[in-house]
């Protein structure tokens, strides 16, 4: 069955560190964790969603799949970053889904934690076993958002998938 054409980008959200994953014809192309340094203000805002931009025009992404805090999470910050986000993807003319944890664990049971979520990227995404390998050796989890980010795309793309097959 051909593939889809469209690029995917996965986000997965912050205002401090947020992951970034490239899907392209069901293939991981592009993985990063970014860390915006400083306290919250429009500039840093600006950086942020300069840097999302940057991967939707670099990529031609036309779907964006965004892992997002719970509601009760939402900080100043994450509301500003996704309302100035989907304004920048409806201009760009890309489809946006976003997905919480708890939605994403509903969607795939075996991701109940950082470290299944990572090990069921990895297993869909060979090339990323060094990555594991280095975040298994830190003691707090670093690049959890870049897998967060993976995790999105990927889940975006099997949704792909299966509106074809109907």
């Amino acid at each position: 069955m051909k593939q889809s054409n469209s690029t995917i980008l996965g986000i997965s959200l912050g205002a401090k560190r947020t992951g970034i994953a490239i899907i392209s014809y069901g293939t991981l192309i592009h993985w990063k964790l970014h860390t915006f340094f400083g306290t919250w203000s429009d500039r840093k805002s600006q950086r942020i969603l300069d840097r999302y931009e940057k991967y939707i025009r670099t990529y031609g992404a036309k779907r964006i799949a965004i892992k997002i805090p719970p509601e009760t999470h939402h900080s100043t910050a994450i509301v500003t970053l996704l309302k100035e986000l989907l304004k920048r993807c409806q201009y760009h003319g890309c489809m946006v889904e976003y997905k919480t944890k708890a939605e994403i664990k509903q969607h795939i049971p075996e991701v109940q934690n950082a470290t299944a979520l990572i090990q069921y990227v990895t297993n869909r995404f060979p090339i990323l076993t060094t990555e594991q390998e280095k975040e298994q050796l830190n003691k707090q989890p670093y690049q959890v958002k870049m897998f967060e980010a993976v995790l999105m795309a990927h889940i975006e793309h099997q949704q792909i998938i299966c509106n074809k097959k109907r």
